[in-house]
């Protein structure tokens, strides 16, 4: 048996970690972002098996995207992605702020970018929701954004 074949579901695939490191590397590149090896864009085999290690490769992301066009190609591809693993039922869960951070951009339009770039690649075979993320170690006035992007798009 084939687990690839096997239909799954998928209930907390983070946004932010599930950018291609192709795609990392061309908007990086567009960005005038360094470009760091794969081998220290994923976790490795041989890393420790802890929460620190595992949220240092996700400095590569902070500050990323230029761009709208950016954000809806990572969230087409994550959607994808799901969707060449046999996902039939996905949760995807982002932070409106991580993405608009660079471009200064309004995060409630920013997720309605990612969940429109989403659904579109979706399609009807797989089923979609979305989580919009607050940081538990935010104040309120940080949060914000997030929380009005989730009421806006709930």
């Amino acid at each position: 048996m084939n687990l690839r074949d096997l239909p799954k579901v998928e209930l907390h695939r983070h946004l932010e970690g599930s950018v291609r490191y192709g795609t990392w590397r061309e908007i990086a590149k567009a960005a005038s972002i360094q470009i760091v090896p794969r081998s220290r864009y994923v976790v490795g085999v041989r890393e420790p098996r802890t929460l620190a290690s595992f949220l240092s490769h996700f400095r590569f992301l902070f500050n990323l995207y230029p761009d709208r066009d950016s954000i809806e190609r990572v969230a087409r591809e994550a959607v994808e992605d799901a969707r060449s693993d046999n996902v039939v039922y996905l949760e995807l869960r982002f932070s409106p702020v991580h993405f608009a951070r660079r471009m200064k951009a309004d995060p409630v339009k920013v997720a309605g970018w990612i969940i429109g770039a989403a659904q579109r690649a979706a399609g009807r075979s797989l089923h979609l929701r979305f989580i919009i993320t607050l940081g538990r170690d935010f104040d309120r006035a940080t949060n914000q954004p997030s929380l009005a992007a989730a009421l806006e798009h709930r």
